[in-house]
């Protein structure tokens, strides 16, 4: 169905529409019947809009629904209103991206947001959402046109607020937020971007391909892992951490544990290894 609006009337109209006009608005190819602007009596069945403000809990659970029912319905709606830069950076096309939801599917129709942030800048604000998953959804609202764009995580591209907690930390404390990232990464099955962050001897020695080290990690993690970064301590120029990781999902499961070494480099770059 499409709802046409009237804003002067402050009143709408839903009118069911056939399902080849359905595609080929999903596909931008608007036909110029629903561009023209329509006038709508109030005919006392509901059909009245009531403007009410918005308060920031309400948007924020807004995006965040249109997340979640795209990801479930139709996930290559939400590939299209990705912030484009992300898009190229984490997925690069749209097969890498419908592996990420195949790979994740069992637990979008499960997620809802347990805490969220709101940031005002120049130009945009952003909205950014944690869920039951641990997992971040980030929003960005542009001031000026009203449209937004959606990340899928954080740690792909550092947004603001990380880089100024970043940039003012000491180095142990920056190689715990690389350590953070990576067990994020792994979480979320993007073996690319873990693998891309391991260190270049230490993949060399056990690693050679990307599926080996899909298979390590589907073999010797969680499917999700709840971690705790612990007792970060400063050996030469590398950082080490102890990493206690438990089986999010299952109570009284084994405790693993992970000893990782962390080399920070510039621009937030890092690079790490872990016992095996």
């Amino acid at each position: 169905m499409v709802a046409y609006m009237d804003n002067e009337n402050n009143t709408y109209l839903l009118e069911e529409i056939e399902r080849g006009e359905y595609e080929d608005i999903k596909n931008k190819q608007i036909s110029e019947k629903f561009l023209q602007k329509r006038t709508i009596e109030n005919n006392n069945a509901n059909n009245q809009i009531t403007m009410e403000l918005m308060t920031d809990v309400r948007i924020v659970n807004l995006y965040y629904d249109i997340i979640k029912n795209l990801l479930n319905s139709e996930p290559e709606v939400l590939f299209d209103i990705l912030d484009t830069n992300y898009k190229e950076v984490r997925f690069g096309n749209i097969e890498n991206y419908m592996d990420f939801v195949n790979n994740n599917i069992s637990k979008f129709s499960n997620m809802t947001i347990s805490k969220y942030a709101k940031y005002s800048y120049e130009d945009y604000l952003q909205y950014i959402c944690l869920d039951n998953y641990g997992d971040y959804y980030i929003i960005n609202e542009d001031l000026q046109t009203g449209d937004y764009s959606i990340l899928l995580d954080s740690y792909t591209i550092d947004q603001p607020e990380f880089i100024e907690k970043y940039d003012s930390a000491s180095d142990v404390e920056k190689a715990g937020y690389d350590i953070d990232k990576f067990m994020t990464a792994i979480n979320a099955k993007d073996y690319n971007y873990a693998y891309n962050h391991l260190a270049q001897t230490f993949k060399q020695n056990n690693f050679p391909t990307i599926d080996s080290f899909r298979t390590y990690i589907q073999n010797n993690f969680y499917a999700r892992n709840e971690f705790e970064i612990t007792n970060g301590t400063k050996e030469g120029n590398y950082y080490v951490y102890t990493v206690n990781i438990l089986n999010a999902e299952q109570e009284n499961s084994g405790l693993k544990q992970k000893n990782f070494i962390v080399n920070v480099k510039e621009d937030r770059e890092y690079e790490l290894s872990f016992n095996i």
